[in-house]
């Protein structure tokens, strides 16, 4: 790829970029069969919505939405499809069809993974989605300081900390076996700048990769392909070569700066100007309420206790904990759901 220069005056810049996402996006739009797009009616979706309006003959997307309305995306997927003529199918998640799904979601994408968000996808695309193509904005987030962690950074990367701030590895309840685990470990400086390194390394080892495994993987298992809009490589490396004002405004803590100060006039302040939505599932809530008795029987008699991997005591006081409400995070929980049925594979 020939060497690229970013225009410096900020009404080329915002053309050029404008060019190149629009370039981006209708590049995966390319087609023998109709596309769905997965919408979560965010700004990197809202973009695909915009395009395709200016591109396709009908528009047709998909959202998974729950009861809980502090969680449920669907007014914000309604108002770019209204926006776009956009005709969206919904598919709602409730703790039922959670727990039964659990097993075959861990069977289809074999490795351990994420929880309720990635069950409920695979729910929307297997029953919702009726095109084999599915468009995806998957990776703007990484390139472009789409996180929050990534301006609260105290120059350093914490993997252990989630997007919401709070702490989703504990390693006081490891067993034997995995309590030498140094979760920050053997990932290497690449650039000067804590922001564009962190981004970095969720591009390339932590949080992308991951996601389009599962993402490859359900598709596969869904016979559909599901593709990423926004991982162009001369889209990604213009990203990389934008000064921080660009990606972050500090005036609003907002970041993907650029692209909504773009696209505030095509799809409107009130979707350009969103906030970045972290904590997107009720998955907490219902391991407290709901699904509480069906955790604490799933948890008492765990087969990785017996491999060593997890302390049962010190396991039972951080379960004690979180049901006191003295801890807010509710990952360390599902990844012993997951652990256990996913060790059960290896068998």
């Amino acid at each position: 790829m020939k060497k690229k220069t970013i225009p410096k005056k900020i009404n080329d810049k915002e053309k050029y970029f404008y060019d190149l996402t629009n370039q981006s996006v209708k590049k995966s739009f390319i087609s023998d069969v109709p596309i769905t797009i997965a919408s979560s009616g965010g700004l990197d979706s809202s973009i695909i919505h915009y395009v395709a309006k200016k591109n396709l003959r009908k528009i047709n997307s998909i959202s998974f939405d729950f009861k809980e309305k502090n969680f449920s995306e669907r007014s914000f997927v309604e108002n770019i499809s209204k926006k776009t003529g956009s005709k969206t199918s919904y598919f709602k998640t409730n703790p039922n069809t959670f727990i039964k799904n659990i097993k075959n979601s861990i069977n289809k994408i074999e490795e351990p993974f994420a929880g309720l968000p990635i069950v409920s996808y695979f729910l929307l695309i297997n029953k919702k989605a009726k095109n084999k193509v599915i468009i995806d904005g998957s990776g703007l987030d990484e390139i472009h300081c789409g996180y929050d962690k990534y301006f609260n950074l105290d120059k350093k990367m914490d993997l252990t900390i989630s997007q919401d701030k709070t702490k989703s590895v504990h390693s006081n309840h490891l067993g034997k076996i995995l309590n030498n685990l140094n979760y920050n470990n053997g990932l290497k400086k690449v650039f000067d700048n804590y922001i564009y390194d962190a981004m970095y390394k969720d591009l390339f080892y932590v949080k992308l990769p991951r996601a389009l495994r599962f993402r490859d993987k359900l598709g596969m298992a869904s016979s559909k392909e599901i593709r990423p809009s926004f991982l162009n490589p001369e889209l990604v490396l213009s990203f990389f070569k934008l000064e921080t004002n660009d990606h972050y405004n500090k005036s609003n803590n907002l970041g993907k700066y650029l692209l909504r100060k773009i696209y505030e006039k095509k799809i409107g302040k009130d979707i350009s100007n969103l906030k970045k939505r972290n904590i997107q599932t009720p998955q907490t809530q219902w391991f407290r309420n709901e699904l509480r008795p069906w955790v604490k029987n799933f948890i008492k008699d765990l087969s990785i206790y017996d491999r060593e991997w997890i302390d049962r005591d010190k396991l039972n006081l951080n379960l004690d904990l979180f049901y006191k409400n003295k801890m807010n995070n509710s990952f360390f929980i599902w990844q012993m759901i997951n652990l256990e049925l996913w060790s059960k594979n290896l068998d």
